[in-house]
């Protein structure tokens, strides 16, 4: 078994060669979904873009007209009321050259 952190409530499936981990709630629902380089991708339209710049993704975003918000804590973006977070660790630092690490998808609580 594997967790996220030790404060999580449940456990995770992972696969690095793969590029995906996907989170349980405390009812083993499926809650996140979190595709990572080098392998997981994430497309907008026909574009990939897990390991992209942040300026990449902002110009996909713009072509796509999809609003995104910069993440209060500046680790990355997020659109459709965020549901999807591109994680962007350095953001801060790097500005719009940063890299997309990874893309994590809220699954929506069906129950």
């Amino acid at each position: 078994e594997i967790k996220k952190s030790p404060f999580s409530t449940n456990t995770m499936d992972y696969s690095e060669e793969d590029g995906i981990s996907i989170y349980y709630d405390t009812s083993n629902y499926i809650k996140e979904i979190e595709l990572f380089e080098p392998n997981g991708c994430f497309l907008i339209g026909d574009v990939d873009i897990v390991g992209k710049s942040a300026d990449y993704l902002i110009n996909i975003l713009d072509l796509n007209n999809l609003k995104y918000i910069i993440n209060e804590d500046h680790d990355g973006m997020s659109i459709a009321d965020n549901t999807i977070r591109f994680f962007i660790p350095n953001l801060d630092e790097d500005g719009n050259n940063a890299k997309v690490e990874a893309v994590l998808i809220k699954v929506k609580d069906l129950k």
